[in-house]
């Protein structure tokens, strides 16, 4: 399944082989990962971008999985939250090792598959490009996937 998603003609632009694409639709494409939803074509028309990207059949926003959960009396456990944690601290790492910084990781930005039980990040509109060289960070990197690795045992 596809999800659309259109924008007026005016986001910032990112220059590639000759030609324009916004540059959400261009972090995005740079931060492919499992965790990531992925963009699979930006089509330009007259008035708007429009962003064809994969969708899963049944999926709702983190913030409104924990609604319904709490709503219902069941809030999420420690393990669902550290599994969806450790999904999204997964796809933050492969961001920053791409290039990429999200800077807008909050619930309504996080999906998840319900079918799977996979959370993965969305909107981009908000990124950027890592301006520092990711070898300065090496140390915390590494503390974090040790931080991922136990949080996913």
């Amino acid at each position: 399944m596809v999800h659309k998603k259109t924008y007026p003609p005016s986001p910032p632009l990112k220059q590639i082989k000759g030609g324009e694409i916004p540059s959400e639709a261009y972090l995005q494409r740079q931060a492919r990962h499992r965790h990531v939803i992925d963009i699979y074509e930006v089509i330009d028309t007259d008035e708007h971008y429009v962003y064809v990207m994969e969708k899963t059949d049944v999926c709702k926003d983190l913030f409104d999985v924990i609604h319904d959960r709490d709503s219902l009396g069941r809030p999420l456990t420690e393990r669902e939250a550290r599994r969806y944690f450790a999904q999204i601290l997964q796809a933050n790492i492969n961001c920053e090792e791409t290039g990429v910084l999200h800077r807008d990781i909050k619930p309504e930005n996080i999906l998840v598959d319900m079918c799977t039980d996979e959370a993965k990040l969305i909107n981009f509109a908000l990124a950027s490009e890592v301006q520092q060289n990711l070898s300065q960070d090496s140390e915390v990197r590494i503390l974090l996937v040790c931080l991922v690795c136990d949080i996913c045992k």
